[in-house]
C-alpha cells in the first residue's frame, strides 16, 4: 500500500542528517572556532607588549570569527528543523508560489532589473511555504551570482509527469562554473570559490532548497543543458515531486 508523502523523519533520515551535520562541524565550524583560540592568544601577546593597534586587530578578527560561528549553528539548526512540525501536504499552485518568492528574493537582493518567466503547469502537491522557500533559495542564488548591472531573466519550466512534476530553473546569469558541480549542495559552499574567512558565513541557499524537496519524497538537482543558439551549456536545476500523496 502506497505510504503518504510525510514531513516526518524516518530512522535513516534523521542517521543521514546527523552524519552530514557532523561532518559540517568538523570540517566548517571548527575552522572558526580554532581562529578564535588563536588570534585571542596573539590578541594577549600584542598588548602586554603594549602593541595596541596590533592587538585590536587581532581581536576584531575573535570578534569576526564569533560571529561567523554563530551564524553556521543558526544555520545548522534551520537546516536540521525543516521538517518538524509541518501540517500533510496538499494541492499548492506553483505559478503563484514561484510569483511570491521572486518578489521576495527581488527585495532580498535589491534587484530591480530581473523579470521571472514562468511556464508550464501550475499544479502540485506539497507544503506551500517550504515550496515557496525553496524557490525563494533558488531565486536569490541566481541573483546573488549575477552582477547588478546585468538584467536578468529567471525562466521556470514545469513539466507535469505521469509520477513527478518536473521543474526546471535556468537564468541568463554566468551560471555554475566548471568543477563546482560536486560541492554546490554542501552546506556553507557557494558556486564559485569556497567562503573566505574574512567573508560573511554563505552557501546554505542551495542545501536549504535540496532538503525541502527530499523531505518532499522528491529531489533537487543541477544539469548542464544544451540549448539551440547558446554558447555554452546552460546551468539548470531540476526539483522533481510527487504529483499523488504517495512515496514507493
Amino acid at each position: 500500500m502506497p505510504k503518504r508523502v510525510s514531513f516526518e523523519h524516518d530512522q535513516a533520515d534523521s542517521t543521514a542528517l546527523l552524519a552530514e551535520l557532523a561532518s559540517v562541524i568538523a570540517h566548517d565550524v571548527r575552522t572558526p572556532v580554532r581562529h578564535i583560540g588563536q588570534f585571542l592568544e596573539f590578541y594577549e601577546r600584542e598588548l602586554e607588549a603594549g602593541n595596541t593597534t596590533q592587538a585590536a586587530a587581532h581581536f576584531d578578527i575573535v570578534k569576526d570569527s564569533i560571529s561567523r560561528v554563530s551564524e553556521m549553528l543558526d544555520g545548522i539548526v534551520t537546516y536540521a528543523r525543516l521538517g518538524r512540525g509541518l501540517d500533510e501536504p496538499t494541492e499548492v499552485n506553483l505559478k503563484k508560489l514561484a510569483a511570491s518568492a521572486f518578489e521576495r528574493a527581488m527585495m532580498s537582493e535589491e534587484r530591480s532589473n530581473a523579470v521571472l518567466d514562468y511556464r508550464g503547469d501550475e499544479a502540485c502537491i506539497g507544503h506551500d511555504v517550504r515550496i515557496q522557500e525553496m524557490f525563494v533559495h533558488l531565486f536569490e542564488n541566481a541573483l546573488v551570482h549575477t552582477p547588478k548591472e546585468q538584467d536578468l531573466t529567471v525562466r521556470v519550466d514545469v513539466y507535469r509527469g505521469e509520477q513527478d512534476t518536473h521543474i526546471e530553473i535556468r537564468d541568463n546569469g554566468p551560471g555554475i562554473p566548471d568543477g563546482y558541480e560536486k560541492i554546490i549542495f554542501d552546506m556553507f559552499q557557494k558556486g564559485g570559490k569556497r567562503e573566505e574567512e574574512d567573508k560573511p558565513v554563505g552557501g546554505l541557499g542551495l542545501p536549504l532548497a535540496r532538503r525541502i524537496a527530499r523531505l518532499h519524497g522528491g529531489d533537487l538537482t543541477f544539469e548542464r543543458q544544451s540549448g539551440a543558439g547558446a554558447d555554452k551549456p546552460a546551468s539548470v536545476f531540476v526539483v522533481t515531486l510527487p504529483n499523488s500523496e504517495i512515496l514507493t
